[in-house]
């Protein structure tokens, strides 16, 4: 918590959940996947070079400020007779 407070989030900030709509040089667009509101979202370079379109992320929320702090990625394998689903999360550990 206090890495997030450096970064000008306090315990009042709220932490959701999104989906990439869009990667930018320097910013996701993202849409929450309960209000469906879309936000131009902040993001660390190295989760940044990561992230790709339809992940879903978690993103924390502080007044007008929004900022992505980790990224799930989910694979499916699929045979005839099982379903495999791999899920990967990436964080910055700066936001933990």
């Amino acid at each position: 918590m206090d890495n997030l407070k450096k970064s000008g989030y306090s315990e009042e900030s709220i932490r959701k959940v999104a989906s990439i709509i869009s990667k930018k040089a320097d910013k996701l667009e993202i849409i929450d996947v309960i209000s469906f509101k879309t936000f131009e979202a902040d993001i660390e370079q190295d989760l940044l070079d990561q992230a790709d379109e339809n992940d879903q992320v978690t993103y924390v929320l502080s007044g007008k400020s929004v900022r992505v702090i980790e990224i799930r990625k989910q694979w499916m394998i699929c045979n005839n007779e099982n379903l495999l689903i791999f899920r990967i999360v990436n964080s910055n550990s700066n936001f933990q």
